[in-house]
C-alpha cells in the first residue's frame, strides 16, 4: 500500500476520534442490554494544514490516485505517543514475525499479548510495511530436568522469560515417563522453573523449549510508545479541488481507519 505524504506536514496536535460499535436494546422496564460489536475501535483522523502552505497539489493528487474512499493506504503519525491495547493482527498458527502498528517504537515500553496473555518476543527495528517495526516469536531455551510430580516441574538452564499461559514446544527431552515432548501450556513458578500439566512418574533430562507461534485466530495486541501507523482510507468520495482545499484549511481532511 501507498503511504500518505508527509510533506507538507499537518498542524499538530492531530485530531483523532475513536468510534465504538455498541448494539443497545431497550426493554419496557427501562433497562437496556448492550452488546459490543467491535473488539477494537475504528478511528477518524482530521488533518488540518496552514493556509500559507503551497504544496497542496501533492495531497490533491494523492486523493485522486486513491479514488476517494476506494483504495486504503498507510498514515503514520508525525510524533510519538503512548498506546495501549493496540491491535496487531490475528495469528495463523505458523507465522512468527508480525508488523507492529508503529514506527520509531521505544523497545523498552513494548509489551506484547496473545489473547491478553503477556508474551515474550524479539523486537525487530523496521523492516515492516511502511517502515513499521516488527516482533518475532522465536524465544527458546535449554531444559535441565523434569521432576517427578503432578504437574511436573521443568527446570531450565537459564532464565526463561515466559509468562503463565504461554504455549511452548518441548523437544529432545529424554528419560521421562511419560514422554513430555510436544506442545504444552506453562504455569510459571520462578525465573528458571515452570510446570506443565503432565503427571511424570520418572523424571527426565535435557532438551529444549520453544515458544509456539500464535495459534490460528489468536488476537495479538501490544502496548508501546511510538509513532502509530494506521491503515486508512479517505472519508470523502466526492470533492472538487476547491472543496478539498477548504477541508484542508478549515475542517480538516478526514481519514477513516480500516481493519
Amino acid at each position: 500500500m501507498e503511504i500518505y505524504p508527509s510533506n507538507p506536514g499537518p498542524i499538530r496536535p492531530i485530531s483523532i476520534e475513536s468510534e465504538f460499535k455498541t448494539l443497545v436494546t431497550d426493554f419496557e422496564t427501562g433497562k437496556e442490554q448492550r452488546r459490543q460489536l467491535w473488539t477494537f475501535p475504528k478511528r477518524t483522523i482530521a488533518l488540518k494544514y496552514r493556509t500559507q502552505q503551497t504544496n497542496t497539489e501533492t495531497l490533491w493528487n494523492f486523493y485522486g490516485s486513491r479514488k476517494g474512499k476506494y483504495e486504503p493506504f498507510y498514515f503514520v503519525m508525525p510524533y510519538a505517543e503512548n498506546h495501549q491495547n493496540e491491535y496487531v493482527t490475528k495469528g495463523d498458527g505458523s507465522a512468527a514475525i508480525f508488523d507492529l502498528p508503529s514506527i520509531s517504537t521505544d523497545q523498552s515500553t513494548l509489551i506484547v499479548y496473545i489473547n491478553s496473555i503477556q508474551t515474550l518476543v524479539t523486537f525487530l527495528s523496521g523492516g515492516g510495511q511502511a517502515g513499521a517495526d516488527r516482533i518475532q516469536f522465536n524465544a527458546l531455551g535449554n531444559i535441565n530436568s523434569s521432576s517427578v510430580a503432578n504437574p511436573t516441574v521443568i527446570t531450565t538452564s537459564a532464565a526463561h522469560g515466559l509468562w503463565t499461559g504461554n504455549s511452548i514446544l518441548i523437544a529432545g527431552h529424554t528419560g521421562s515417563a511419560p514422554d513430555i515432548n510436544g506442545n504444552h501450556t506453562v504455569t510459571v513458578i520462578s525465573s528458571t522453573t515452570f510446570s506443565i500439566t503432565v503427571n511424570v512418574t520418572v523424571g527426565g533430562t535435557g532438551g529444549t523449549w520453544a515458544l509456539n507461534p500464535p495459534a490460528n485466530g489468536a488476537t495479538i495486541t501490544a502496548d508501546f510508545s511510538g509513532r502509530l501507523r494506521f491503515t486508512v482510507r479517505f472519508a470523502e468520495d466526492k470533492l472538487s479541488k476547491e472543496m478539498f482545499e477548504y477541508f484542508l484549511y478549515s475542517l480538516g481532511i478526514g481519514l477513516k481507519e480500516v481493519k
